[in-house]
């Protein structure tokens, strides 16, 4: 591979070394994503499309129920068929696929940069750039994210195979076709629909746009009407006409955030975009090549983040340039963007070397914080994963546990009966390297519970106060309470349970508490965090003895528990 490389770039032939030049970016990313994904784990979404997904038997949901609301009938096939034949006993297979869609996502990327008039070296650069996509980096992590770039791909596969003119032909079948899986991947396949029957309509006029767009908008509207339309919506509801008047705040919101986060820039998205607009005005000629691509991918962007405005508006403003969209966002935006650059350069004696330049900047901006973003989660989903496995030894004791979810945080989908069959049926990883602190953590997600309501019987003996860290005691009203006043910061009252029981708990402010359970050997698992709200009383269960119960109590106010066995 060297000694090919060193050949095409002692050619004079730029087009040879950039395509030569073009497979080696994308041999290199795939190391780097390799590298990069080192310890993710199964995480989030994954979970519901292994044990509430199915192909046969009586799955919680089947293959046509949507998933948010995104129609994701493939990628849960592609997922049905890796855990057929892996379990989740590793993560690798399924990381290969994400990273083989997103490689072959680049490829298609470059071809559509070259098809647009980019310089082969800008295009061989810009491509290497989204491989490696650091803004991007939750669709270069998970390997839930195959859908994305699955529909991403098979939309910029059908617009490079569209026919520049004439009458419907065989080659307009195959665009439908690819559409049809587009859809039937994501949400994005309908941005990706948009897209193609924008460009056929500027290139060949609305009866064929309307031909090619009649079968996946059709299969999408019955889909939708059937089953659909039946979502869970995510936030708080708001009307139609809220959400239309915020749409262009949002849509304004994500591209500017976007633009930012990919040049590493705060600030700059905004003057990027305006100078786009303006030069896409002026110059842009929608019925003559390049430009009915360039129009129609540049449209695409702005449909796209509008889409994601009717569901997602009400989940805060600030969400609108999330990682996961700004692949589709950057994708679409990079052959205006490039060609914009290229053109007003001209025929500057520099402006190769200055995009390639700037393009290498981009390059190390995206490898930043692709490195920066997985290693935070790696460090996330190996304690996920480790407690999960803990949690399944616990299941496995046979020990009442009365909280469902091991992982309600990152892997809410996720409940102790489906960890306990993926047990069963050997499905899982082997628990070396678990550790004390990741059995006690178990416990405390399953056998600890704070709530409005009791989830076991008090017990006898009741649970008493062993230790009091920067705070102090006062009796309260009820002979069998006591209020905690912080002294510090860090104030902390260790409870002991000899076996299961209950304590009330209400604090006079609303807020956090952090709980943590401590075992015999004083060993503590990682804290978790529980909502509490002003003089509103809760509950803490415990349903196994044998280990203690501790509160990091809030520096403002007073805590009061109440069920203490008396002194």
């Amino acid at each position: 591979m060297v000694d090919t490389l060193r050949a095409a770039l002692r050619s004079r032939d730029l087009t040879a070394s950039a395509v030569v030049l073009h497979w080696v970016s994308l041999a290199i990313a795939f190391v780097i994503l390799l590298e990069v994904n080192r310890g993710q784990w199964f995480n989030l979404d994954e979970w519901s499309f292994i044990t509430d997904r199915g192909v046969v038997g009586s799955p919680r949901f089947n293959l046509w129920e949507p998933h948010n609301e995104h129609w994701s009938t493939v990628p849960i096939l592609v997922f049905r068929a890796l855990f057929t034949a892996f379990g989740v006993r590793t993560y690798v297979p399924y990381l290969l696929v994400l990273i083989a869609v997103n490689l072959v996502t680049a490829h298609l990327l470059w071809r559509l940069l070259r098809r647009v008039g980019i310089h082969p070296l800008v295009a061989t650069a810009g491509a290497a750039v989204f491989a490696v996509f650091g803004a991007g980096w939750e669709n270069l992590t998970a390997a839930f994210q195959m859908s994305f770039f699955a529909s991403l791909s098979l939309g910029l596969l059908a617009l490079l195979l569209l026919p520049e003119e004439g009458p419907l032909v065989r080659a307009d079948g195959v665009v439908v076709a690819l559409l049809v899986v587009s859809i039937m991947s994501s949400g994005v396949g309908v941005t990706m629909t948009a897209v193609v029957a924008l460009a056929a309509l500027l290139r060949r006029g609305p009866r064929v746009a309307a031909a090619i767009v009649a079968a996946p908008a059709g299969l999408y509207v019955a889909w939708f009407a059937i089953t659909g339309r039946h979502v869970r919506q995510v936030g708080d509801s708001q009307s139609l006409g809220d959400t239309l008047r915020g749409a262009p705040g949002y849509v304004w919101r994500g591209l500017t955030d976007i633009v930012d986060d990919t040049t590493g820039l705060a600030g700059v998205g905004a003057v990027v975009l305006v100078l786009l607009l303006v030069w896409l005005t002026r110059a842009a000629r929608p019925s003559v090549e390049p430009w009915p691509l360039v129009v129609a991918t540049a449209t695409g962007a702005v449909v796209f983040l509008g889409l994601v405005s009717l569901r997602r508006q009400t989940a805060g403003i600030e969400h609108a340039g999330a990682p996961r969209y700004a692949t589709i966002v950057i994708a679409l935006l990079l052959p205006a963007l490039l060609l914009g650059a290229q053109r007003m350069l001209g025929e500057h004696p520099m402006r190769i070397p200055l995009l390639l330049a700037g393009t290498a900047l981009l390059l190390l901006v995206a490898i930043t914080r692709l490195y920066a973003a997985a290693d935070v989660q790696v460090t996330i989903e190996q304690e996920q994963r480790q407690r999960i496995l803990a949690a399944a030894e616990l299941r496995r004791s046979g020990e009442e546990v009365i909280d469902q979810r091991p992982a309600p945080l990152y892997s809410p989908d996720l409940e102790a009966d489906q960890l306990e069959q993926l047990d069963r049926d050997g499905e899982l990883p082997g628990a070396a390297g678990v550790s004390e602190t990741d059995r006690l953590t178990a416990r405390l997600y399953q056998q600890v519970r704070l709530a409005p309501e009791p989830a076991v019987d008090e017990g006898e003996p009741r649970p008493r106060i062993v230790e009091a860290q920067r705070l102090r005691t006062e009796p309260a009203r009820d002979p069998d309470c006591v209020r905690l006043v912080p002294a510090a910061d860090i104030s902390r009252v260790l409870l002991e349970f000899p076996m299961h029981g209950t304590l009330r708990v209400r604090t006079d402010r609303s807020g956090p508490l952090s709980v943590s359970v401590v075992g015999p050997d004083g060993t503590e698992s990682r804290a978790r965090i529980f909502e509490m709200r002003s003089r509103v009383t809760r509950v803490l269960s415990v349903a196994q003895g044998g280990f203690s119960v501790r509160l990091h109590i809030p520096r403002d106010g007073t805590t009061t528990l109440c069920g203490l066995a008396p002194e």
